[in-house]
């Protein structure tokens, strides 16, 4: 019998402009492997347009089970693809359509969206539903609503929901030199910010990555492929002093230096300044650090305490020891007690002195809890919970008020705002530490280069020219190669 799996990937769907690989098929792929399914993976899925279909077709012919996979991680961009659902359903009748990293439905055109196009939807850390799944054993306990395609985990099980590694990478994926690929350190956040929705945080013990695995995902990835640039999947990568070391040991074994970012605290390095040295020794030198806020008060209630002062004095210090580093600061606005002008100087007196080289800036977005038919266990953030405990009257459609503000006024004062013309002009957004990553592999930066040096080109908007061009160039060198490759393989 040949079971097949076609997996659906956008890893450059977060928001921000970069072409990393998606981490999440890592352990689709495993599961299917230990399940005798053939699999081949489709990154860049919004990109290829229509040669979806005719990659289906081809992939599908001879099997005789067939799975469509969407695997999603930042948002859900299934949606955009619903043509191409509904022509291989019509095409191919008895293919299942299913989808992961999902993590919360609403009532209304979504629910009817998944209703309609797929078999299973699974909410939440997936693996051990979905090897049940694949293992056609009783899934009742999984499904929260009788006649809808929906799956959440009561109880994970953590020899099955545990940190991935980009292993099962194969030829047929068309990774080289050029790609940025990823790695969790540990599993879990111990931290519980107020507004954050990330899964497993408030954990109490962080489920880690063994050494001899991060050290075989990198080595692997560097041997067969030439791959040098890795991204911390991590909510956060330095919440205690265990990670960072797992992480150097790991480093230090390898045959050669990665460059590797992420998700970093910057008020836990201000604590703890012995971290620097560590991520130093780990080549940790792309950070998208998650400030969220300057003002005291503002900064208490998201239980993210730091000040201006702490902030530049951290950041300097990295700087001293990481020169090469590429710093990304991400604020939120309308936090309760915050100043948006404030916080546009703040962030500029950053800026001139060369302290941090990108700005991420959102407003803060809030789920109204009686809009969503179900989520999983940590779907909603305490502010999403109760948001009149923290002064925030939320309406159905999202919009909330506190008592300085409102998400209406946030964006516009942001969006008339002379900082948001400048972040623009300079080329301040959409350049964090995972974008920072991919400039790298690309070849477009030194591996030691000053990160003021970088900032310079930057500036000028040659180097963003030069990246958008580079970085189309190999997405299209790949989708040609990976439907060649479909086309040749499966179609004879």
């Amino acid at each position: 019998m040949i079971k097949r799996a076609l997996i659906l990937a956008d890893g450059s769907t977060g928001g921000y402009t970069s072409s990393l690989r998606s981490l999440g098929p890592t352990a689709v792929k495993e599961k299917l492997s230990q399940n005798n399914w053939e699999h081949e993976l489709i990154e860049h899925t919004l990109t290829w347009g229509e040669k979806i279909n005719s990659i289906a077709t081809t992939y599908f012919k001879d099997a005789d089970k067939k799975l469509l996979i969407f695997s999603t991680s930042v948002g859900d961009w299934s949606a955009k693809c619903e043509n191409t659902i509904e022509f291989i359903k019509d095409k191919i009748p008895d293919v299942k359509v299913i989808i992961g990293g999902i993590r919360g439905v609403q009532k209304g055109p979504q629910d009817r969206y998944y209703r309609k196009n797929f078999d299973a939807v699974f909410l939440g850390r997936a693996m051990e539903m979905f090897d049940d799944y694949l293992k056609e054993q009783d899934t009742a306990k999984y499904i929260k609503i009788k006649d809808a395609p929906y799956y959440i985990n009561p109880v994970d099980d953590f020899t099955i929901e545990k940190p991935i590694a980009s292993d099962y990478l194969k030829e047929s994926d068309f990774v080289n030199d050029k790609d940025v690929v990823g790695f969790e350190l540990g599993l879990g956040c111990k931290f519980n910010c107020t507004f954050c929705n990330f899964p497993y945080r408030n954990f109490k013990e962080v489920v880690m990555l063994p050494e001899d695995a991060m050290v075989h995902s990198m080595q692997t990835s560097y041997d067969r492929f030439g791959i040098k640039n890795f991204f911390v999947a991590d909510d956060t990568a330095n919440e205690n002093m265990e990670k960072l070391e797992l992480l150097v040991r790991a480093v230090k074994r390898l045959s050669f230096t990665p460059n590797i970012g992420g998700f970093v605290r910057l008020d836990v390095i201000s604590k703890k300044p012995e971290q620097i040295q560590l991520l130093k020794e780990a080549n940790f030198m792309s950070f998208f650090f998650g400030v969220e806020t300057f003002n005291d008060k503002a900064s208490k209630i998201i239980r993210k305490k730091h000040s201006i002062t702490a902030v530049k004095e951290t950041l300097r210090k990295i700087k001293q020891e990481i020169p090469h580093s590429w710093s990304s600061v991400a604020c939120i606005m309308g936090l309760e007690g915050d100043d948006l002008d404030t916080m546009f100087e703040d962030l500029m007196d950053l800026i001139k002195e060369n302290l941090i080289q990108n700005v991420e800036m959102a407003s803060l977005n809030l789920k109204p809890k009686n809009n969503f038919i179900l989520g999983d266990g940590d779907f909603f953030s305490e502010m999403e919970k109760d948001p009149e405990k923290f002064g925030i009257k939320l309406e159905a459609s999202g919009e909330w008020k506190n008592s300085n503000t409102s998400l209406t006024k946030v964006k516009e004062d942001f969006n008339r705002s002379d900082f948001k013309q400048f972040l623009k002009d300079k080329y301040y957004h959409n350049f964090n530490g995972f974008t920072y990553l991919n400039l790298l592999s690309l070849g477009l930066v030194e591996q030691y280069e000053n990160a003021d040096v970088v900032r310079d080109r930057m500036n000028n908007g040659s180097l963003q020219k030069e990246f958008m061009l580079s970085l189309n160039r190999e997405i299209s060198k790949y989708i040609s190669k990976k439907n060649n490759y479909i086309q040749e393989h499966y179609g004879t």
